[in-house]
């Protein structure tokens, strides 16, 4: 949350749950692909939960700044 904070204050709301979200995937992905390879069960589901949350994110993210392109004002 550090992250999307500060990228938030530079970059605004949206471009910065796009990154960061985008970041969630793709640490989801590494881990599920590690977690794959050594049998850790747990991991792999602890990585496809994490994966959805970040995508769910991600698409969160689109959503407002297709908003804000029309001219709505997106609040907290």
């Amino acid at each position: 949350q550090t992250a999307h904070a500060i990228l938030w204050f530079f970059i605004g709301r949206a471009k910065s749950l796009r990154i960061v979200a985008g970041l969630g995937v793709i640490t989801a992905i590494g881990i599920g692909i590690w977690a794959a390879l050594n049998g850790e069960t747990w991991f792999v589901v602890l990585a496809l939960f994490v994966g959805f949350q970040a995508a769910q994110g991600y698409r969160m993210a689109q959503l407002m700044a297709e908003a804000q392109a029309q001219g709505h004002r997106i609040e907290d």
